[in-house]
């Protein structure tokens, strides 16, 4: 029998693959372990009575279980905004607590989803959308 809601893990996980992130990509937004999220997927689709994940998406959107206003850049604005900042990524990694691949892959995915040629081109591109507002970039004492 299939359930009729899924864990805030659960939707933050099948919300980032209905965004178009692999695995590795969830699993490195999140912190995890790949096996992790594959575990939660396996999860997601026994709980949803789902074939696939995309059958899983599916689902999940009929019965209004997704998040389907979030802009997918907008899981990376705290990293534009501290880049914005003047944060280099290894200082970004400290703030975040994550390691500076995770930052450095964040940094990479942001760029993506907004179609930026450079780090600067995603923040202009982020302050343009709204997603980072420029009253939020104040200089960030850098020293270590």
């Amino acid at each position: 029998m299939s359930r009729t809601h899924l864990s805030p893990r659960q939707r933050q996980v099948l919300t980032r693959i209905a965004h178009g992130a692999t695995y590795r990509q969830v699993a490195t937004e999140l912190g995890v372990k790949e096996a992790t999220v594959r575990g939660h997927v396996h999860r997601i689709l026994t709980d949803l009575g789902a074939n696939s994940s995309a059958h899983a998406i599916h689902i999940a959107h009929q019965r209004g279980l997704l998040d389907t206003t979030e802009r997918p850049a907008a899981r990376y604005a705290t990293e534009l905004l501290l880049t914005a900042q003047g944060l280099t990524a290894e200082q970004v990694a400290d703030r975040l607590g994550i390691t500076r691949g995770a930052a450095d892959d964040r940094l990479r995915q942001a760029r993506r989803l907004l179609r930026a040629r450079t780090i600067a081109h995603a923040i202009a591109l982020a302050i343009r959308s709204g997603l980072v507002h420029p009253d939020q970039i104040t200089e960030q004492d850098t020293a270590a």
